[in-house]
């Protein structure tokens, strides 16, 4: 079951490409002291163990694209545990682990090689984008560059001074969301896999009748209010089923074939798959 989620990222830059260092944490035995370590975070702020002596300090790494920390991080879990922390004196600080298999890591990579270049050409610093953005923004994380997507990409057209856009998700149209069910599940589920389908179909539906609510329910998903979303959606192509049905007949194809050679060159898998044809279903999309 496939269909094309638009979600736009781009490369921003002021200057040469060169990403900022990511800090390097070495392994630590229950009991010991734990290896010292220096980082430098999205505010520009430097943090050292060597200046935390005495305190707990807790070292919470995170991904957003994960299910488990998007689902804590919006209910207000993690907030409230972090503010508990703070009463009682504890350091919390967070890193940030997109890296190899994560979105903005492919179209770091995507942009690259279509530049002639490779990750190794360039240091990278492991942000989040919405971290990514606001350090760019800031000027203050030594940052030439960051990935980052809608609705961070906001606050970077408000400040054009500060950099500007170096290659999209349109100038280079990769596939950059998407969602998908594993086989067993969409064969013992096809009524649910048909819904979720349609759903998306029904969200394009709304933005054409009544898009003031559509954009209030979507930007409540990203903190945005419908005015917000309507403008930083405005970047974005939505792909309609007869976009969905030509994209699947050829174009992901060809995409396909590039994406495993850059994924099995950037060590992100180690074969190409014999069919990846049998990767998607389109069947859910009649």
């Amino acid at each position: 079951m496939s269909i094309i989620i638009p979600r736009r990222s781009l490369l921003l830059g002021g200057g040469a490409l060169a990403l900022a260092p990511t800090v390097t944490f070495a392994a630590s035995d229950l009991g010991k002291p734990a290896p010292a370590f220096s980082a430098t975070d999205s505010n520009g702020k430097t943090w050292s163990l060597d200046a935390l002596k005495g305190k707990v300090v807790v070292l919470e790494t995170t991904n957003r694209d994960c299910p488990y920390v998007g689902k804590h991080y919006s209910a207000g879990n993690m907030q409230a545990q972090q503010r508990e922390a703070a009463t009682k004196g504890v350091v919390w600080l967070t890193v940030a682990a997109s890296a190899p298999g994560t979105s903005p890591y492919f179209f770091l990579s995507w942009a690259l090689k279509k530049a002639g270049l490779k990750l190794g050409d360039v240091k990278i610093a492991t942000l989040e984008p919405a971290p990514a953005a606001n350090a760019f923004v800031a000027g203050n994380a030594g940052l030439d560059a960051a990935v980052t997507y809608e609705p961070y990409l906001s606050q970077v057209r408000k400040n054009p001074n500060v950099g500007k856009i170096i290659v999209d998700s349109l100038s280079q149209p990769i596939v950059f969301d998407s969602f998908g069910c594993t086989p067993k599940f969409i064969k013992e589920n096809p009524k649910a896999v048909k819904a979720l389908v349609d759903s998306y179909f029904q969200a394009l539906d709304m933005i054409a009748a009544d898009k003031t609510k559509a954009f209030t329910i979507m930007g409540a998903d990203v903190k945005q209010t419908a005015q917000q979303f309507e403008e930083s959606q405005s970047m974005l192509k939505w792909a309609d089923r007869a976009a969905n049905a030509k994209f699947f007949n050829g174009e992901i194809q060809a995409f396909n074939k590039d994406a495993a050679a850059l994924l099995l060159e950037t060590g992100v898998i180690k074969k190409v798959p014999a069919n990846m044809d049998s990767l998607f279903d389109t069947s859910f999309l009649k």
